[in-house]
Order: C-alpha cells, then sequence, then structure tokens
C-alpha cells in the first residue's frame, strides 16, 4: 500500500517530469527546477488528486524550503483533513 508521502512524491515527479531522489527532497527548491509556475501545477494538481486546498498564504513558493518542508505540509493538512 503507497502512504501519502509516497503518493505525494510521485505527484511532484510527475509534474516535473523528473525522477527524485531523497537526496533532492532535501535540496533548495529552485535547484530541482522547480519555479513558481511548476509549483502552482503542483499544488494544482496536489489539491485535485488528494481532495485539499491548501490554505491561500501557502501558496508561496518561498514558504518552502524544500520539497521535504512542502511534502510535510501537505502530508499534515490532508491527514487533517481526513480526521
Amino acid at each position: 500500500m503507497i502512504n501519502d508521502k509516497e503518493r505525494l512524491i510521485e505527484i511532484i515527479s510527475d509534474v516535473l517530469d523528473v525522477d527524485l531522489s531523497n537526496d533532492d527532497l532535501s535540496k533548495p527548491m529552485d535547484e530541482i527546477v522547480i519555479n513558481s509556475i511548476n509549483f502552482i501545477k503542483l499544488v494544482v494538481k496536489c489539491e485535485a488528486l488528494l481532495d485539499f486546498e491548501i490554505e491561500d498564504d501557502m501558496l508561496l513558493i518561498s514558504k518552502f524550503e524544500n520539497l521535504n518542508d512542502f511534502i510535510d505540509y501537505m502530508t499534515r493538512g490532508f491527514l487533517d483533513e481526513k480526521e
């Protein structure tokens, strides 16, 4: 069974069209080719697939230092909404 973190990594890999390693998840966003357009695409896809709405104040790429931060935020929010 796939867990939420694995599912998010698959979504991110699909949107960015890259294979992500665990090392990539801790790199700064700009080092893994995440610009503001890709970030919004990522947000839209995550919201649609996970049926979860990201808070407006978290729609800035600058809110997340790396993909681990984004995944942690999404996992916490997604799990909170499931409860």
